[in-house]
């Protein structure tokens, strides 16, 4: 009878070690980094560089780089297609503002009303009414690796 009940417990602790690994795989695919690869077109030129900022709150977006969670720039390349990669994400809620920043100040120029003199884009291509658009309607869901477009406007 003692050899049954030995028998019995090293089966249930073997199956709650299995349990516990698949549970914990699981849980380790829906806690991987992902990669966001952002394409960015309708550039008017290849003068300067790209500024991208990527946003994980509504906090600063899109025109404090400052706030962003990350950020990058891009070199323009005749010919190519300007993109970049934000590696290493949570899964979760992000945004992108991009700036053309045309003449390398590392900023956006804007007229004396604040309206842009040089390209900016957004995720989801979001577009502001009396003003920059919003967090809420540039929001991206990360789930996985994922690859975007965005493109400019040009005032």
């Amino acid at each position: 009878m003692i050899k049954t009940s030995t028998f019995l417990i090293a089966i249930l602790i073997g199956f709650s070690v299995l349990n516990a690994s698949s549970e914990t795989k699981e849980a380790s695919k829906k806690n991987q980094p992902f990669k966001l690869t952002v394409v960015f077109k309708g550039l008017k030129n290849t003068k300067g560089k790209i500024l991208v900022s990527l946003f994980d709150s509504e906090k600063g977006f899109p025109t404090i780089a400052e706030a962003a969670l990350k950020s990058s720039s891009v070199v323009l390349e005749e010919g190519t297609l300007p993109r970049t990669e934000f590696l290493g994400l949570a899964p979760g809620s992000y945004a992108i503002s991009a700036v053309h920043d045309e003449n390398n100040n590392q900023k956006v120029d804007t007229n004396w009303i604040g309206i842009p003199r040089e390209g900016v884009a957004t995720s989801r291509d979001a577009k502001g009414s009396m003003g920059p658009p919003k967090y809420r309607d540039a929001v991206l869901e990360i789930k996985q690796d994922q690859e975007i477009s965005v493109t400019f406007d040009y005032q």
